[in-house]
């Protein structure tokens, strides 16, 4: 999804919806998360390809009290986005132990591959910029 960020400014929002980051703002977030990810300030990884596949219809925002799934697909030539909000104690605590068990299984990169693959995006982007 950050390949997809990098090459157009955009991630599923239609242009009528949200104005894409220019190829600066993109460099920046992208550098931000990359320096955040090094200094361990952000918790945050990249799913191996070759293990996990994911088709980028599901987003998972894991909060401290709920998890926020945002749908979106296209249905016909609208992008239609839903948002389902997960409250119930157990089913949180259960998406948490998923989460927190990520780091270190075959599921996600490790932290020097994912900062391998943001340096080459960004090395891709600033040559275009």
């Amino acid at each position: 999804q950050l390949a997809t960020l990098m090459e157009d400014g955009n991630m599923y929002f239609p242009e009528e919806v949200c104005a894409p980051f220019s190829l600066a703002e993109r460099l920046l977030l992208t550098r931000q998360v990359r320096d955040d990810i090094v200094a361990d300030t952000r918790k945050t990884y990249a799913f191996n390809e070759d293990k996990i596949a994911l088709n980028g219809a599901v987003e998972f925002v894991n909060e401290a009290t709920l998890v926020h799934l945002i749908l979106h697909y296209q249905s016909g030539d609208q992008q239609v986005f839903k948002s389902i909000k997960l409250t119930e104690a157990n089913i949180v605590a259960a998406f948490d132990d998923f989460f927190r068990s990520l780091p270190g299984s075959p599921y996600v990169l490790p932290k020097e591959a994912t900062v391998a693959r943001l340096d080459q995006l960004i090395e891709k982007y600033e040559q275009l910029a």
